[in-house]
């Protein structure tokens, strides 16, 4: 059985033309053992060229409390950057948080989440852009994700 891991975009939604990225991605991520779990604000919701409406920030932290309180859930990954995260904090329960301890992996403005759930759970959280798996250091980033996050052993990077 997969370990299942949480996606999200607690910030910017993703564009509807990401969705072939978002299949590849979950097949890359199947392929090096997770079975992804997709929230529900990962796109717009009232039209397709309605970039940025893909929940208040009270609907997007409901999304990823979901994820932090699922029990088969044992990792979350933010795939959005952008400038919206900081509307969710209000509204995340630090205290289920700190009990999950799942790590929370985002990049860019989930900065602003990763620090409050450092600085109210004590939780890590890592600096990471799940979607690096989609690019030209895809087997790099393939390697990294297999050694660091299912193996648990340092990542040796070629450089």
């Amino acid at each position: 059985m997969k370990e299942k891991i949480g996606i999200t975009a607690c910030s910017d939604p993703m564009k509807p033309e990401f969705q072939s990225n978002m299949d590849r991605l979950c097949a890359i991520l199947s392929d090096v053992g997770y079975e992804p779990v997709i929230s529900n604000c990962i796109y717009p919701k009232i039209y397709p060229e309605a970039y940025g409406l893909h929940g208040t920030g009270a609907e997007r932290a409901a999304e990823l409390m979901k994820l932090y309180t699922d029990p088969e859930i044992t990792a979350i990954f933010d795939i959005s950057g952008g400038d919206m995260s900081n509307e969710l904090l209000p509204y995340l329960d630090f205290e289920v948080i700190r009990s999950s301890e799942k790590k929370f992996y985002g990049y860019s403005d989930l900065t602003t989440i990763l620090n409050a759930i450092y600085t109210k759970t004590g939780n890590p959280g890592v600096l990471y852009q799940v979607c690096n798996l989609l690019y030209a250091d895809k087997a790099e980033q393939e390697r990294y994700v297999k050694q660091e996050f299912i193996e648990q052993k340092p990542w040796k990077h070629n450089w």
